[in-house]
């Protein structure tokens, strides 16, 4: 996940942007590297670590880019270009439930064009 925007960051990504922030300082510091030299690029989130995950959600439509790999490296996630761009690769249920949750949000659950 990518902690850029080419716009400024909405009021309502502040929060998650913060935790972003603070998620890249606990990598860094990981890996033996200096705190005041995060860049807010490549932060490494656990998509089964639901407040990680809720980061994704939050962020996606306002970064430059966010890519989800599965344990083989093999793309099955991107959001990019602040927003106007998205694919996922979804399982027939979870294509359901996202439609579920879309149409709850208020937003056409049309909205996602299966392959």
């Amino acid at each position: 996940m990518d902690g850029v925007s080419d716009r400024p960051w909405p009021a309502q990504a502040t929060g998650p942007l913060q935790a972003l922030i603070r998620l890249a300082n606990l990598e860094k510091a990981g890996r033996h590297e200096a705190a005041d030299s995060v860049l807010y690029m490549d932060v490494e989130v656990d998509p089964r670590n639901g407040e990680q995950f809720e980061l994704v959600v939050a962020l996606s439509p306002f970064t430059t880019g966010a890519e989800g790999l599965d344990n083989s490296e093999k793309l099955i996630y991107s959001a990019s270009d602040t927003g106007s761009g998205l694919w996922m690769a979804l399982t027939p249920s979870e294509h359901s439930e996202l439609r579920e949750k879309l149409l709850a949000r208020g937003v056409s659950p049309d909205a996602v064009i299966p392959q």
